[in-house]
């Protein structure tokens, strides 16, 4: 478990159970090699929010959902001396000040600790293949 500031709030971002982890990749992989060229080759390390909602934007609204929950089901945001939840077990969101930008922020995030090495050789394609 890592400690991420985003928007000024802090998130403990946990770990998906590896069966998680291959479902998250699941959904995700098919369309890595599909943003090929949307981004620049030279961004494309420290643009991971925008690799993200690139492959946000490929998915089903059930795909979309399912990574995106299964995201945020591992996160929990600083409360003073105390860490809650973000969301529910049936997913329902428990902080209302959480913005669109900072939920992809925070669903990058938890990619990025979970299945970051696997897509460190999807975002070394991209690149690859922006470069050709």
């Amino acid at each position: 478990m890592r400690i991420s500031t985003i928007n000024g709030e802090s998130f403990r971002i946990g770990e998906l159970s590896v069966f998680d982890q291959l479902n998250l990749a699941r959904r995700l992989t098919p369309f890595s090699f599909a943003i090929q060229g949307m981004m620049d080759p030279k961004n494309v390390e420290k643009d991971h929010t925008i690799m993200v909602i690139l492959l946000l934007s490929k998915l089903s609204d059930e795909d979309s959902d399912y990574v995106t929950h299964k995201c945020l089901s591992v996160v929990l945001r600083s409360q003073g001396k105390d860490w809650a939840k973000l969301q529910t077990s049936d997913g329902v969101m428990m902080f209302q000040d959480i913005t669109m930008k900072t939920m992809v922020n925070i669903v990058t995030e938890v990619i990025l600790e979970n299945l970051g090495d696997f897509f460190r050789t999807a975002l070394s394609a991209v690149a690859e293949g922006a470069a050709q």
